[in-house]
């Protein structure tokens, strides 16, 4: 039979801080707000607090990343196991971003890539959730697909991935080629995309 184990199930591990806050994903801990630029909304499902905001490190398809939050202990979202009604508020939450995309560019694509660190320990048939180069954490990707020249936001060029290619979401090298590595934004383009989903969502509100 096979197991799936948390590594660390602490919901306040000083261990997992220390870890995180000094890694590429410190930003997993900055309470997510409003008057943060890169922040579209707050979402509330039941119990759970879920925020839409854009990649920060890449502009590519208008890249946004949809996420548990708990602003009071962002610790708390990280690194460990899931129940069914974060799941779902995910779910439904990606549903009405990728609706938003869906009105701005030839195409809205969303993939859940929540629990994606893990290791196998195959002789007992384990899967080990979260490994120490990098955190899990209930999330999700909404971007948009069509002409990778194309400025479907005002002035700001979509840097879709080539044709027919898949998108790597993790793909951060300088070597690969021009539209399958990460594209910065600048400060000017964030607070466009930003407002253009915002729009949006209030006209879905709004309908």
């Amino acid at each position: 039979m096979a197991h799936l184990l948390v590594e660390n199930s602490s919901l306040s591990s000083d261990n997992d801080h220390s870890i995180i806050s000094t890694s590429p994903y410190h930003w997993l801990l900055e309470p997510c707000t409003l008057s943060d630029s890169k922040v579209v909304a707050l979402v509330r499902f039941g119990k759970s607090d879920f925020a839409i905001h854009l990649h920060p490190k890449d502009k590519r398809g208008y890249r946004s990343v949809v996420r548990l939050i708990n602003n009071d202990r962002m610790i708390s979202t990280i690194n460990r196991d899931y129940p069914s009604a974060e799941r779902i508020g995910l779910a439904l939450t990606m549903a009405l971003v990728t609706e938003v995309y869906s009105r701005i560019v030839p195409i809205a694509q969303s993939a859940v890539t929540g629990n994606n660190t893990r290791s196998l320990d195959p002789k007992p048939d384990n899967t080990q959730l979260f490994i120490s180069q990098e955190p899990i954490f209930l999330h999700g990707y909404v971007f948009g697909c069509g002409d990778p020249e194309e400025k479907y936001i005002e002035d700001v060029q979509m840097y879709d991935s080539v044709v027919e290619a898949i998108f790597d979401m993790n793909s951060p090298s300088s070597q690969e080629s021009k539209h399958d590595k990460q594209v910065p934004w600048k400060l000017d383009e964030m607070k466009k995309v930003v407002r253009r989903l915002e729009t949006e969502i209030d006209n879905i509100h709004d309908a």
